[in-house]
């Protein structure tokens, strides 16, 4: 199933311009919104505009929503810029957004972690309201990382992972994959030049540690114990990049471990030359364009701060965005991936979800996420299982009406039996 791909607008069509303290001052309540008062989820990334990009909710509506929005590099409101319009909170299927795994600036893309009934997943959310779960982890702890410039992704699986490809669908995580070391876990990855970088948090009676370990972007079918370990670490990291000459970490307190902060460390690892550069509980972070200054969120995600530049003696912080004093009005705007003047333009399914309209992206009839089975095509064919429409009781093909064997009928649903 393909998707087209759509640049970030961070611009709601109806008066987002006009400011509100309450939906009603938007017009045309539940259809548009009073947007205010920001609830970040963990997760950080910077859009090709240089736009800091975050995933949360607006809590001055009931709606609950998450979105994907924007914060001025130079600090002020967060804006929507379009809903996470397959969570499902209800009906057959749990699905919910919990977090910005990471950001693609050059495809202005986000990756979203979704925990469902099941299993939770990572995958590309897509401004048309499709997400694709890419990754389900399912016993095994995912380390996952883009090299925009090359674009190459490599992940860790409990094996490691390199495709020549930005991967935005499941086929293309299969496709052309070259395996580069077997048994080996990581929570994050990257590369520079032909050297990749791991780094694995390590849970023990006496702490928690992140281990770096090096090897070879070419390394074909390697064993782990090829790979060098570079530095062990005694906090545990929460996020994890790398530039040319030095790698990054941020932390947060962790068990036995009360180290916190945002780490600098030559790729060599040399521990005489490990820098705090802040030393509050950090997030998830962020480099600028210039890659001299860092956005961060605190730990409690009621901030995101700056600091710079990284190449100084004494980085100084700013305060971009304070949870605690976001502003004294919000902005209006449609709710639930709605468009047009009024908000009340789809160009897919409206469902209604706690008495707020949400415009569900439509393929081959069937709409990204259902709530219940009437809302999928080609009934009793197909029926809502775990927030998405499928093929019942063995058939198969685009209108769920394959069957290679003898069909069934049981109060009205088909079966099909194998022969």
């Amino acid at each position: 199933m393909k998707y087209s791909i759509f640049l970030i607008s961070m611009i709601i069509v109806v008066a987002s311009s006009t400011s509100c303290q309450v939906d009603y001052q938007c017009g045309n309540v539940p259809y548009s919104l009073c947007f205010k008062n920001f609830n970040m989820l963990p997760g950080i990334g910077r859009d090709t505009s240089g736009n800091i990009v975050l995933l949360g909710n607006f809590n001055s509506s009931s709606q609950g929503l998450n979105y994907i929005a924007t914060l001025p590099a130079a600090g002020g409101s967060i804006t929507p810029g379009y809903a996470i319009t397959t969570d499902a909170n209800s009906g057959s299927g749990y699905s919910k957004s919990t977090q910005l795994y990471t950001f693609v600036t050059s495809l202005n893309q986000p990756y979203i972690a979704v925990q469902k009934n099941n299993a939770p997943y990572t995958g590309p959310y897509f401004q048309n309201g499709t997400f694709n779960g890419v990754w389900a982890l399912k016993g095994y702890t995912l380390g996952l990382g883009f090299d925009d410039i090359n674009k190459r992704t490599y992940y860790c699986d409990g094996n490691v992972h390199r495709i020549d490809k930005i991967v935005l669908t499941e086929q293309e995580r299969f496709q052309g994959a070259m395996d580069l070391y077997a048994g080996q876990n990581c929570n994050f990855i990257g590369a520079v030049g032909n050297d990749l970088y791991m780094a694995l948090i390590n849970y023990n009676d006496n702490g928690t540690t992140t281990t770096v370990y090096k090897g070879s972007i070419s390394c074909a079918n390697c064993p782990a114990s090829s790979l060098t370990k570079v530095a062990t670490l005694n906090f545990q990291a929460s996020g994890f990049s790398l530039s040319a000459t030095h790698m990054y970490f941020s932390a947060a307190p962790g068990y036995l471990t009360p180290n916190a902060g945002l780490i600098q460390l030559p790729l060599s690892g040399d521990m005489i030359a490990l820098r705090y550069i802040v030393s509050e509980p950090v997030g998830r972070f962020v480099f600028d364009q210039s890659g001299d200054w860092i956005y961060y969120q605190t730990a409690d995600l009621a901030t995101i701060k700056k600091v710079g530049p990284i190449s100084a003696n004494h980085p100084q912080v700013s305060v971009l965005y304070d949870r605690s004093n976001p502003g004294s009005s919000g902005n209006c705007g449609c709710t639930g991936g709605m468009q047009g003047a009024q908000c009340q333009t789809c160009s897919g399914q409206i469902q209604w979800v706690n008495s707020f309209p949400q415009c569900i992206a439509v393929s081959n009839g069937n709409p990204a996420t259902c709530q219940a089975d009437y809302q999928c095509a080609n009934l009793p064919y197909t029926s809502c299982q775990y927030a998405t429409c499928q093929c019942v009781n063995g058939f198969t093909g685009a209108q769920c009406q394959t069957c290679t064997g003898t069909v069934t009928w049981n109060n009205g649903v088909p079966t099909c039996k194998y022969n």
